[in-house]
């Protein structure tokens, strides 16, 4: 292996694709044998920092594009375009990095595993177990479902075995590389500032009582996406920021604390925006882990 560089997973050998006969997904064993993603930086860490590219790969096997009803070109618009080749200075420095190669209309490395649009999977997978967010009803959820302006992606629904060999072999290896990267940095707790995102087992499991988020309202009002705009539309004269725990659910973690921002008759998302930011940051100091407890909890002084 190569100092600075090594492949996190291996490769993708017989991968399925979708038949032109119908729906049957069949072994494909030339496809290509690189990893879904890899891992530049040292062997042993040099820095803390860790950069995730999730959204640079360009690794489209023919199972894929046979699968899809819409062109390559099209289905290329799904990608952060190359934004792998802006790391390199980073990487240069020591800091570590994992970067796609599976695309990002295979399984998108930023969403969580529930979300997912339940009647792209054929069976239907039940409603209950997974969460519909805003970008999962606009079609980019787990698995892309559509593109605006261009309609559906697929000809046909992905069958459960081919969600679950995604999930196993390009999501939770991903993630949890990801994870075992921040255990050998020894890192005592995890921040979430404007990450905008669920997360998933693969983190919460290695780190339980270590992961905090900063949610620019103050819940349980206003959870999600748009939290001042949300404040805004619904006419509150308080709203503010809290520090919460974070679980496997939507910004439904214990509360930590909470600090209270006054919505001014004058005030637009932008301004409010950058006011709610503010005392987030202030908030945000105040939360400290001390010495190991058996619990593993978080203490807090303000």
């Amino acid at each position: 292996m190569r100092d600075g560089c090594s492949f996190c997973q291996t490769a993708r050998t017989g991968r399925l694709h979708l038949s032109r006969s119908g729906p049957n997904w069949v072994p494909d064993m030339t496809e290509s044998l690189l990893p879904p993603f890899f891992r530049i930086g040292p062997e042993r860490p040099v820095s803390p920092v860790i950069l995730s590219v999730p959204h640079a790969g360009r690794d489209y096997g023919a199972h894929l594009l046979n699968a899809a009803r819409l062109r390559k070109e099209l289905l290329e618009t799904l990608e952060d375009r190359l934004v792998d080749r802006l790391i390199w200075r980073a990487t240069a420095l020591g800091m570590t990095a994992f970067v796609a190669r599976a695309p990002r209309l295979e399984i998108d490395l930023n969403r969580e595993e529930r979300e997912l649009d339940p009647s792209l999977i054929a069976p239907p997978l039940p409603s209950g177990g997974l969460v519909q967010s805003a970008r999962t009803r606009g079609g980019l959820g787990l698995i892309p479902s559509r593109l605006t302006g261009s309609g559906p992606i697929w000809r046909e629904r992905i069958p459960r075995a081919e969600l679950d060999r995604r999930l196993d072999t390009i999501h939770r290896p991903f993630h949890a590389a990801i994870a075992e990267a921040l255990v050998a940095r020894s890192i005592d707790l995890i921040c979430l500032a404007g990450f905008m995102r669920l997360v998933g087992a693969s983190l919460l499991d290695v780190f339980p009582n270590r992961v905090v988020n900063i949610h620019p309202s103050l819940l349980p009002s206003f959870p999600g996406l748009h939290a001042q705009a949300q404040a805004l539309e619904h006419g509150v004269r308080i709203s503010g920021v809290t520090v919460h725990l974070v679980n496997g659910d939507l910004d439904a973690g214990p509360i930590i604390l909470q600090a209270t921002v006054p919505v001014l008759d004058d005030d637009t998302a932008v301004f409010f925006d950058r006011d709610v930011v503010a005392a987030g940051e202030l908030t945000l100091l105040v939360v400290h882990v001390p010495d190991a407890s058996p619990e593993g909890e978080l203490a807090v002084r303000a």
